[in-house]
């Protein structure tokens, strides 16, 4: 599942991309743009962002694992 796909899963379930947009840190063109993939590689905060909300809004995410281990990491990283 590519990045897009998750901002129109989230759509679907009622959200709209300002509140998208509020949740994950980011203003609403840019998720607007990675919904129109405008943006393919968006950065990994709003990537991680989209991840954890669609979690929290019942999507299934195949391959989070990776995400969250990557992201402990960094978190680790950066409290040293």
């Amino acid at each position: 599942m590519n990045i897009s796909a998750l901002i129109k899963k989230l759509l679907n379930k009622g959200m709209t991309q300002a509140e998208i947009a509020r949740n994950v840190g980011c203003s609403q063109p840019t998720v607007s743009d990675i919904a129109k993939e405008k943006i393919s590689d968006p950065s990994f905060s709003i990537g991680l962002g989209l991840i954890k909300l669609a979690k929290e809004n019942g999507i299934e995410v195949p391959g989070i694992e990776f995400m969250e281990k990557e992201a402990r990491e960094r978190s680790d990283m950066e409290e040293k």
